[in-house]
């Protein structure tokens, strides 16, 4: 925690959030056929062995247990390179930093939904990438971030008289993207969702929820 200095003053304490670039993680749905906490704890290195093509020796490895079916369980289980990590501890530690906590950013945006049934995908669109968060009952169920964001979206046109003209449509590259991302999500184990929330800079950008809610066919709102 820091205190936040603002006109002179010492303002409350905030919580600084350090958390690794989606990029750079690897998560996967696991389905294993047990439940009990200490067997997945012990084990899930193992389980992990089978989806990825690395040795584990070179990645952190970290998982949440998103619920139980019957005797098994499904875990989201996340890996970073080691180095990519020593990367990010080095840099905060140059800034005076010491984390307890080091997150994966995509991850961290299933925190800023309401816990609710439906299964909501937030987006948050960045200047030069999307980050993808499929979240269910407060938890993230699935992540991912693709390159392209509010950078590539049509600038707004005027007319003669100054006057703001109809926004261009937003490129189908994007909408194409994001599509495909969610359909990976149902292929790997995600529930399908329901609706779609945006987040970042790009979020502001006119006519992009309502052409994504077109190409979806699902609620889409800030």
């Amino acid at each position: 925690k820091v205190s936040v200095v603002s006109g002179g003053t010492v303002g409350p304490q905030a919580i600084v959030v350090a958390a690794v670039s989606a990029e750079r993680a690897s998560t996967w749905i696991i389905d294993l056929p047990f439940s009990d906490p200490r067997r997945i704890e012990q084990t899930i290195d193992f389980e992990v062995e089978n989806y990825v093509p690395w040795d584990l020796d070179d990645v952190i490895l970290d998982y949440q247990v998103l619920g139980s079916h019957g005797d098994g369980s499904r875990v989201l289980a996340a890996m970073v390179p080691r180095d990519t990590v020593a990367a990010e501890l080095l840099t905060l530690a140059e800034a005076g930093a010491d984390p307890k906590h080091l997150c994966i950013d995509a991850l961290e945006l299933a925190r800023l939904l309401p816990v609710s049934d439906e299964v909501v995908a937030m987006l948050d669109v960045g200047s030069e990438r999307t980050l993808v968060c499929v979240s269910h009952q407060g938890a993230a169920r699935w992540v991912r971030a693709f390159e392209g964001g509010a950078d590539g979206f049509p600038e707004p046109v005027f007319g003669p008289d100054s006057e703001e003209l109809p926004a261009p449509p937003v490129p189908i590259d994007w909408i194409r993207d994001v599509r495909a991302t969610l359909l990976a999500a149902q292929e790997s184990g995600a529930p399908a969702i329901d609706a779609v929330v945006l987040c970042g800079g790009g979020a502001r950008h006119e006519g992009l929820a309502a052409a994504l809610e077109e190409d979806l066919g699902v609620p889409v709102s800030p």
